[in-house]
């Protein structure tokens, strides 16, 4: 396997780990977790959306270059089609669905989680993200924004946009901003330093072979990351009660500390599974990586969850079963809309 092909086998793998540890925290917050399930929830969340965000930053320097012969114009309308279409889709969408549904049994749609909503508070949840359906769509609203800022600013010096992202970042800790913004600025980071990887790529090899030049020493340090990765994860569980504003500053560095070393381990276990034939179905996954986070969610996932739960079944079976639904039929409807709408099946998956 040469290089490029190898990158692209850990890419779509590190997709797949990211996907499903999406199903995991969408499957926990609608089961009968465990004190210890909604611990690790709060652990997943600090890194399993940087992993998307480092991705996107990677990848989107990695293609600086195609970027800027094609102009911004063609880069904001090609994002406009893969983010902002299937953004508006599964928005409306849901929201049609949620209308007839308060009409045929209020009582129960209120009991779970969700009112009618008229045009206008559509269209503000759609461009405020205040008043929203679909809260796990807000990674696209987000990207398309830090994809805009990026393209804008591709000559601006990334170490100095790292620590105006990191200090902004911070701040969400101390200042309440409006929905988007804080999410925005909580995440802008990852998407930098993914930027910063691939700029320095060549920096890192030449790091990595002298201090650590052998799959030994590799081992080591990477035992190292995971044990100062489940510190850092027991400290910030400790601090989850305290709402001081000291306190909620450190947890926030902790979050980002998190989420970066848990980035690297879900990296370092993709590289692993690369070694073996599971790469082949693993791999899959990454590919429909997009389509599995547009439509598990909550046609799936968060139904599985509610209705499994409600059997007073164990919740790990709740879990596997919701995650595995998830998996499974976002994948079949996205390959029938592909084979039915063809050239259209961009306003749905944006592909």
């Amino acid at each position: 396997m040469n290089n490029e092909k190898k990158k692209n086998s850990i890419i779509q793998v590190l997709r797949a780990l990211a996907i499903i540890l999406v199903l995991i925290h969408h499957s926990i917050t609608n089961i009968n977790a465990s004190a210890f399930g909604k611990t690790i929830d709060n652990i997943i969340i600090c890194f399993h959306m940087p992993i998307f965000f480092l991705i996107s930053g990677y990848l989107f320097e990695s293609k600086i270059k195609k970027y800027i012969e094609n102009g911004k114009l063609v880069f904001i309308k090609n994002k406009i089609k893969h983010l902002i279409f299937p953004y508006l889709f599964w928005t409306v969408l849901l929201w049609a669905g949620i209308q007839v549904a308060c009409v045929v049994n209020k009582l129960f749609m209120l009991k779970i989680g969700y009112d009618s909503m008229n045009i206008l508070e559509l269209l503000k949840g759609i461009f405020t993200y205040e008043v929203y359906y679909t809260q796990h769509l807000w990674f696209l609203y987000v990207l398309f924004i830090m994809f805009i800022i990026s393209i804008f600013s591709i000559k601006c010096n990334k170490r100095v946009l790292l620590c105006i992202s990191i200090i902004c970042g911070m701040s969400t800790s101390i200042i309440s901003y409006p929905n988007i913004i804080t999410r925005l600025f909580m995440w802008f980071p990852f998407f930098i330093i993914g930027r910063c990887i691939i700029s320095n790529i060549d920096y890192i090899k030449k790091w990595k072979e002298t201090f650590f030049n052998n799959s030994k020493k590799i081992f080591i340090a990477n035992i190292y990351i995971f044990l100062i990765f489940i510190f850092l994860c027991v400290f910030r569980i400790v601090l989850l009660d305290n709402n001081s504003i000291e306190i909620k500053i450190i947890s926030k560095l902790l979050m980002y500390l998190i989420g970066f070393s848990g980035s690297y381990l879900l990296y370092v276990v993709a590289k692993f599974i690369c070694k073996f034939k599971l790469e082949k179905i693993i791999s899959k996954i990454g590919d429909y990586s997009y389509e599995i986070y547009l439509i598990h969610n909550p046609y799936f996932v968060a139904v599985s969850s509610i209705l499994l739960s409600s059997l007073k079944l164990p919740s790990i079976i709740c879990l596997c079963v919701s995650v595995v639904l998830g998996i499974v039929f976002p994948i079949l409807i996205s390959i029938i809309i592909k084979k039915v709408l063809k050239k259209y099946s961009f306003v749905v998956l944006g592909k």
